[in-house]
């Protein structure tokens, strides 16, 4: 995250960790997506990597977070302090599947 000017101006220890986590998890995801036929797990990280951004912005916005994965209720929360963040409900719901199925093995991909 080094060449990443945003990130170096954040005080909350807390939040850049949450960014930090998120980061290294898209950078995964980057270098195996060409890799790899299990998009099912590419896209379980990638609910994982929404997730952390979400919290991580939050800590930074209210310096807590909620203890839930569900990137709905996170966009819910995320909104209060960026209307823009609704853009995104769609694209969560869908990710929101892959995080809670994929213990079950259900999903289609």
């Amino acid at each position: 995250m080094k060449n990443i000017k945003w990130f170096h101006k954040i005080q909350n220890p807390l939040a850049k960790e949450w960014f930090k986590l998120a980061f290294e998890d898209f950078q995964y995801i980057q270098a195996t997506f060409a890799e790899t036929e299990n998009y099912r797990m590419i896209c379980f990280i990638s609910q994982q990597v929404v997730v952390r951004y979400l919290k991580g912005y939050l800590q930074f916005k209210q310096n807590k977070i909620p203890r839930v994965h569900n990137l709905t209720e996170l966009l819910n929360i995320a909104e209060k302090f960026n209307k823009n963040f609704i853009d995104f409900y769609t694209s969560c719901r869908i990710l929101n599947r892959y995080y809670m199925f994929k213990s079950m093995n259900i999903i289609d991909t």
